[in-house]
């Protein structure tokens, strides 16, 4: 619970606002579904609106929003930790849907401009649609007034200067052939256009994974993984779940300094890096709404709602543990030998019950990856995770699934019939030889179908 939620269980909101209609507006906006489904962006709106209204603008500022609102410890460094940008650009979002839905007809709206935090309460402006029309007697006032006008500049045309009588003609063969002119041109600019979208957006085969990804509906959150959650549980020698990650319960056990600064920073591995850059390189042509985000800001409604791809694994990526139960190949840690490695829960013929990094005998420079793709949790959007043992196998799986063969050789990688219009949801397990830091080409070893069907 964020110091803002145990604020307001001990103490209402100042006496001062209990009949101000900004408060009460706040309010309802936080109690809209669109809030309903986030306590942390709901405390959010609440925060900045009341400090706002009761005039505490010095209350109002990045640090201090992080620290009651998100948790953070006092005194943070924002330029590290950007969990109050982040949550700013969706409470942005969620304020525009709610004026534009459930909120259209409240004569008040609530802005926050880009680069602040303090909101502004304005009155609506009206739409064309929403304009009162004129009664009647105004309507009929207006009427007359615009047919005197016209008769007088009628009277202004018909002056003994009969030059303006050839004029008329000649500026209304003009209007006439700068319509035909206009026509033309935009029938060649819609010629172009259409061109320029066929030459210009590829040819998708249709079990291409990227517009399943990339969809008009939804938002596609491209996840980084959290590269100090593994440096403390490496340094702590303990595992952590999701359950604590999302709760932060995992930082009670932190009982240096030095573990406590590593836990408030946001730091992701160099591998994801080059794996969501070459992500957006390969959709850019059909990308819709797409937003990097951090895992440590991510919430379990985003899993929800939108489109995901998720890299990294378990330790650095615990929302992968909300996907578990659908899936065959598992990471797992043997704590004798320090070797990860991915469980085989269902060795098929040929199969190993565990693949390890560094082989049977740990003596090799071998290590996997895994690419999965399920539904999200709702079913109505789609996941695509995308993890290794190790940064190096990571990022290998990244390369493996951006390069442009992928699409067509993913058939062959899971035996489909070749009538099959689309994938159904999988899982490849693959096998990479690497150099420290440096991974080469990925290989394809096995693969499972998802029970979760393609929609």
């Amino acid at each position: 619970m964020s110091s803002f939620n145990k604020l307001h269980e001990t103490r209402p909101a100042a006496e001062s606002l209990t009949n101000d209609e900004r408060w009460k507006l706040a309010l309802r906006v936080a109690a809209s579904p669109e809030f309903r489904k986030s306590a942390r962006l709901r405390d959010f709106l609440l925060y900045i609106c009341e400090k706002t209204l009761t005039n505490h603008l010095e209350e109002v500022r990045e640090q201090q929003v992080g620290a009651v609102v998100f948790g953070r410890r006092s005194g943070y460094n924002p330029g590290e930790d950007n969990i109050v940008r982040v949550e700013a650009r969706e409470l942005r979002k969620r304020l525009e849907s709610y004026f534009a839905s459930e909120g259209k007809d409240e004569p008040l709206v609530i802005r926050m401009p880009k680069g602040s935090y303090v909101p502004l309460f304005e009155p609506r402006t009206p739409t064309a649609a929403e304009v009162t029309p004129l009664s009647p007697m105004v309507a009929e006032r207006a009427a007359s007034q615009e047919r005197a006008l016209e008769k007088r500049s009628e009277e202004r045309l018909l002056t003994p200067s009969r030059r303006m009588g050839l004029a008329v003609p000649l500026l209304s063969g003009l209007v006439i052939l700068l319509l035909l002119s206009g026509v033309l041109q935009w029938r060649e600019n819609r010629k172009l256009k259409e061109d320029l979208r066929r030459t210009s957006t590829p040819s998708l085969p249709q079990h291409s994974l990227w517009p399943r990804l990339f969809d008009p509906e939804h938002e596609t959150y491209i996840v980084a993984a959290d590269s100090c959650l593994v440096l403390l549980q490496e340094l702590t020698r303990s595992d952590v779940s999701l359950k604590d990650y999302v709760t932060r319960q995992y930082t009670a056990i932190l009982r240096t300094p030095e573990l406590r600064i590593i836990a408030s920073r946001q730091y992701t591995d160099l591998a994801d890096v080059i794996v969501a850059g070459k992500i957006m390189q390969a959709t850019a042509a059909y990308r819709q709404r797409t937003t990097v985000r951090y895992a440590r800001n991510l919430e379990i409604q985003d899993l929800k709602n939108h489109n995901i791809i998720l890299l990294g694994s378990h330790r650095s990526n615990p929302w992968v543990e909300e996907f578990d139960q659908q899936r065959n190949f598992r990471e797992g840690t043997d704590k004798r030998a320090g070797r990860p490695y991915y469980l085989n829960q269902s060795p098929l013929p040929g199969e190993e019950a565990r693949y390890y990094t560094g082989g049977k005998d740990g003596t090799s420079d071998e290590t996997h990856g895994v690419i999965s793709f399920m539904s999200n949790l709702n079913h109505n959007g789609n996941v695509l995770m995308i993890e290794g043992t190790t940064a190096e196998g990571t990022e290998a799986a990244g390369e493996f699934i951006t390069d442009p063969a992928f699409s067509s050789r993913l058939k062959q990688y899971l035996k489909l019939d070749s009538k099959e219009e689309s994938v159904p949801y999988f899982e490849l397990l693959l096998k990479i030889a690497r150099l420290p830091g440096a991974p080469t080409k990925a290989e394809y070893v096995t693969h499972r179908i998802l029970s979760n069907h393609s929609r």
